[in-house]
């Protein structure tokens, strides 16, 4: 990654803060490119096949009650054709299949330390969420970039209900917003040639860690 790149990327900033929510009835906007976001000149993520855009794009998460029941979740284009493919519950394992089928990722999670370790194809680990997550609005990990071999960070905080960033390496790479109010779709706004498969796979995550944070407020007031 060059080193241009990088401080044009950082430049972004951040615009997340916690007094940046919507009403209810606040107006939402239409899908549109992801503005704002960069291109990174090398793929950025643990798959390169899924670092295919050069441009920053939007992605479309389904997330409906159903779904998150079931453990099923769907990344979309904008035209709503499904490029990704999640199913099983967290604590017993995710299959994480393109659209042929083919399985390109497998998470499971340690029933102790909640520790959630990703494997490719080939079992080589490749993502590590870290087990201290579980209890806030903020989202730790690391994975195996497929550039560098090299160990990185990547992060997400905020909240799923409202809005929250990703960040690799304290560089916003993208941002997780609803698609409308009423809608249980969420956009997922992703800089260019970022893994796609690596912010699907951190979404669920962070999906599940505020769904469980919601909870545990919710049984001790």
């Amino acid at each position: 990654m060059s080193k241009t790149a990088e401080v044009d990327f950082k430049d972004q900033g951040s615009t997340l803060s916690k007094d940046d929510t919507e009403p209810p009835n606040a107006e939402i906007p239409i899908l549109s490119s992801a503005s704002n976001l960069p291109t990174y000149p090398e793929p950025v993520g643990f798959e390169a096949r899924f670092c295919v855009s050069h441009e920053p794009r939007t992605l479309l998460m389904d997330t409906s009650r159903i779904n998150f029941i079931s453990g099923h979740y769907n990344l979309m284009d904008e035209e709503e054709n499904v490029l990704l493919k999640s199913d099983g519950k967290i604590g017993h394992g995710k299959s994480y299949t393109d659209e042929s089928g083919a399985e390109v990722l497998h998470t499971s999670t340690g029933i102790g330390n909640r520790k959630t370790v990703g494997k490719d194809p080939n079992g080589r680990e490749v993502f590590w969420v870290k087990p201290d997550n579980w209890g806030g609005y903020q989202f730790a990990a690391e994975y195996i970039d497929c550039t560098t071999q090299n160990r990185r960070s990547i992060t997400m905080k905020g909240n799923w209900r409202e809005k929250s960033e990703i960040h690799i390496d304290g560089s916003i790479v993208g941002r997780v917003t609803k698609e409308k109010f009423w809608s249980s779709k969420r956009r997922l706004e992703i800089a260019g040639n970022v893994d796609i498969l690596l912010v699907f796979a951190c979404a669920i995550c962070f999906k599940v860690l505020c769904d469980d944070t919601q909870a545990n407020y919710a049984a001790i007031t």
